[in-house]
């Protein structure tokens, strides 16, 4: 990043805008943000960190590309679920920068920048957390390795629970989401493509529920069944509380967040406000967090070095 650009963000991040056909708005407000027409951005620094100058940047471009590319109409009309809308925003995150960068090439070192620094080294895969969420990081992962080939080994991770989890679903959900860059041209095509996923989901959540009860049956028809050998019986009635001691044992360790989904069913019922931050909420938190060198409300042309 030019040394010049960073010690004048406020007029870079203008000129960006006009580049790229947006209006952009630097005030007194508390994070960044769009209403789909205008990118506001809060009071910048005259001389700022090179690692603001890039976010701010990148945010930017991927703002310009939802307001250019992204049919936010289409969106309102669809009603879509809490599930299906976070799938659609990913989906249509990585479309939009696809479109903008067709006109302008320049985004594309920023937006690589933005997935290295969001994606390469601050996503893991936590199953313990969180088996049903690994599967929303897969799909996330799997769009954005296609550009950037190191977050495979997090894809490979998260294919990983998957399987383990649901050995049936990452095969039928790699043939949808291999058909994205060729026939996802749209917003309402990024909405099909959601939805077909989470009737994925529903489709294997209904075989999830319906595997322990064919299980259930099948260990009933064993035990029904006469046995040579006579089963010892304990006169100990405390044993109830070792067996509770004994399941729990068998979770393996708590789960740092218990209210996190475990299972597809799950997953499909987790309200808007529990499931993971956008990439345009984790953009804004991070240009809100990031380090100012000088408050604009405080520089002046005699005090830059």
């Amino acid at each position: 990043m030019n040394t010049n650009n960073m010690k004048a963000l406020p007029l870079v991040a203008s000129m960006l805008g006009d580049k790229l056909g947006v209006e952009v708005v630097i005030g007194d407000m508390k994070t960044a943000s769009t209403d789909g027409k205008i990118i506001m951005l809060p009071a910048l620094p005259l001389c700022a960190e090179e690692e603001l100058a890039v976010l701010v940047n990148g945010y930017i471009d991927h703002e310009a590309a939802h307001i250019r590319h992204t049919d936010f109409e289409a969106i309102k009309n669809s009603r879509l679920n809490p599930l299906e809308k976070h799938i659609e925003n990913t989906i249509e995150d990585w479309r939009v920068e696809h479109e903008i960068v067709k006109r302008y090439p320049g985004c594309r070192d920023h937006f690589r920048w933005l997935i290295r620094h969001f994606f390469l080294n601050d996503m893991k895969a936590e199953e313990i957390d969180s088996p049903a969420f690994s599967l929303l990081d897969y799909i996330l992962l799997t769009l954005r390795s296609w550009d950037e080939p190191e977050l495979q080994p997090q894809v490979r991770a998260n294919a990983r629970i998957i399987d383990a989890h649901w050995p049936n679903l990452r095969e039928k959900l790699d043939q949808i989401l291999s058909k994205i860059p060729t026939a996802c041209a749209s917003t309402r095509d990024s909405i099909k493509f959601s939805r077909k996923i989470v009737r994925l989901i529903k489709q294997e959540a209904a075989d999830e529920i319906l595997q322990p009860q064919e299980q259930a049956g099948e260990e009933q028809n064993q035990d029904s069944s006469p046995s040579d050998s006579p089963v010892p019986l304990s006169s100990d009635t405390s044993g109830d509380d070792s067996i509770d001691a004994q399941s729990s044992a068998d979770t393996g360790v708590q789960d740092k967040n218990p209210s996190a989904p475990k299972t597809l069913s799950d997953l499909i019922m987790v309200p808007a406000s529990e499931l993971p931050q956008s990439f345009d909420d984790q953009l804004a938190q991070s240009i809100h967090a990031a380090p100012f060198s000088i408050p604009l409300s405080t520089s002046s042309t005699n005090s830059l070095p």
